[in-house]
């Protein structure tokens, strides 16, 4: 039975005639009972216009119901729109909805059946709806290199807190920007177009994760590959400018480490100055740079010669960079190197004979330098001093040291022409002075439990040049 037709058929019912018809919303029939009364004449509606919601390839369809005197069944109807081919997607059902299953992409028209027994009313054609089965997911959110700063334009790492992300999906869809999580972002393509492109909200400093979905036809795609985003606009410092050794050297070359706050790029030789006082042949910057991890290189600087002061310092003349692109603020001054090359000189002496005019144990002989000295022999020593030549004005060396040692004076009342002395050898606190304490003499007497030794008398004491034989040394 057809919609806006008109059609009879006559039944038997208890040996009478029925008569059914029907027009474009509604059947009716009429019988005559066995009485051979006729009954009214009864009527069967069409359902209302079907309604459809779209949840991706799903289509739910929902209606109004149709009236009849007897409980009726409804069968939803189908066609590819324009198509006239009609097909049921649902089994017959009493309630007033069904969901259809789409599996084929197109453009969708649906009416709804009312029946009742042989009998049936079709309901308007619905709106027609479109439908996406399966929606691929967008391609990966690219950086583009304009916006992708510092030493790489793919590395994905930037100073720009809002930049742009640019990609493919499918044409005329609708794209989804998501930044960890959240939706920040959306973009309608229209027909035909594929690439989208999206300009961030302000990012927060550090790694990002960016995801895109499409949606046609209320179906979505799954989200894209993620791009790891990172923002980086944190200044790089360079933290410390140390020296590898101790302060004092004679060195011909020295080394200073210098440290920054992250890891930096383009470190060379000119951003660092090598500033010199005293010395004669420095150079204005180091000799090298060398990079002992991403934060941390060595500096190394020759010393020229003469004696002086030796420092390096770090400059800040834009070409240090983080990977990022973020530019090294703030010179920095570096520890100082002290250069000498200058033995330690003798600048007072003081010890040697007693008032009684003899050397006497535990008479001391000292010698005070212009400088701290870096190490003596310390304990016991033994100690030979030799007489020179002549009387008066002659000196006595010690075995162990060079230089003038103790001059005893016009007065030398020993036929010996050596004596040895065994002490202890000490270095003062501030490291400038000497001091020998005589503990024994195997040359002297002891008389009366008094050990004395003759061979220095009168106001003898140490003089200048008072070195060790192997080269006294000071901190350099």
């Amino acid at each position: 039975m057809s919609r806006r037709s008109l059609w009879f058929l006559a039944l038997c019912t208890g040996g009478l005639p029925v008569l059914l018809s029907t027009g474009s919303a509604q059947a009716s029939w009429s019988t005559t009972g066995t009485g051979g009364g006729t009954a009214a004449t009864s009527t069967m509606t069409t359902p209302g216009t079907p309604l459809l919601a779209q949840t991706g390839p799903s289509i739910t369809v929902s209606w109004a119901a149709a009236t009849a005197p007897t409980s009726l069944t409804y069968v939803v109807e189908r066609e590819l729109a324009g198509s006239g081919s009609w097909s049921d997607v649902c089994p017959p059902t009493a309630t007033l909805s069904c969901t259809d299953a789409v599996t084929v992409d197109g453009t969708y028209d649906y009416r709804v059946r009312a029946v009742l027994g042989s009998w049936t009313s079709l309901s308007p054609t619905s709106a027609s709806v479109n439908v996406t089965v399966f929606v691929a997911a967008p391609s990966v959110p690219d950086l583009p290199a304009a916006d992708d700063t510092g030493v790489s334009a793919t590395d994905n790492l930037t100073t720009v807190t809002t930049p742009r992300v640019t990609g493919t999906t499918t044409a005329g869809s609708t794209v989804t920007l998501y930044v960890d999580g959240t939706a920040v972002a959306s973009q309608v393509l229209g027909a035909g177009q594929t690439a989208y492109s999206f300009v961030m909200p302000v990012l927060t400093e550090g790694a990002h994760a960016v995801r895109a979905t499409a949606t046609l036809n209320t179906t979505s795609s799954a989200p894209s590959p993620t791009l790891t985003l990172t923002i980086d606009t944190v200044i790089p410092t360079l933290k410390t400018l140390l020296r590898n050794a101790a302060e004092a050297t004679k060195a011909a070359a020295v080394d200073w480490t210098a440290t920054f706050s992250e890891e930096v790029v383009g470190v060379d030789p000119s951003d660092f100055a090598v500033v010199a006082t005293g010395l004669a042949g420095t150079t204005p910057t180091p000799t090298s740079v060398v990079a002992t991890s991403t934060t941390s290189y060595t500096v190394t600087a020759g010393t020229g010669s003469g004696d002086g002061t030796l420092r390096a310092d770090g400059l800040a003349n834009g070409s240090v960079t983080d990977p990022a692109g973020n530019i090294l603020t703030g010179p920095l001054t570096g520890e100082t190197y002290t250069v000498d090359r200058t033995a330690p000189l003798v600048v007072a002496v003081a010890g040697g004979a007693t008032p009684n005019g003899t050397v006497e144990i535990t008479d001391t002989l000292s010698v005070t330098f212009n400088e701290p000295i870096a190490a003596v022999p310390t304990g016991t020593q033994t100690l030979t001093f030799t007489r020179g030549g002549g009387r008066s004005g002659t000196v006595a060396t010690i075995s162990g040291l060079t230089g003038a040692a103790f001059d005893p004076g016009s007065d030398y009342t020993s036929a010996r022409s050596t004596a040895t002395f065994s002490g202890l050898l000490t270095l003062s606190a501030d490291r400038r002075t000497v001091v020998f304490t005589i503990t024994a003499d195997g040359n002297c007497t002891t008389t009366n439990k008094k050990t004395t030794c003759t061979l220095i008398t009168g106001s003898a004491g140490f003089v200048s040049g008072f070195l060790p034989s192997a080269g006294l040394l000071d901190d350099a």
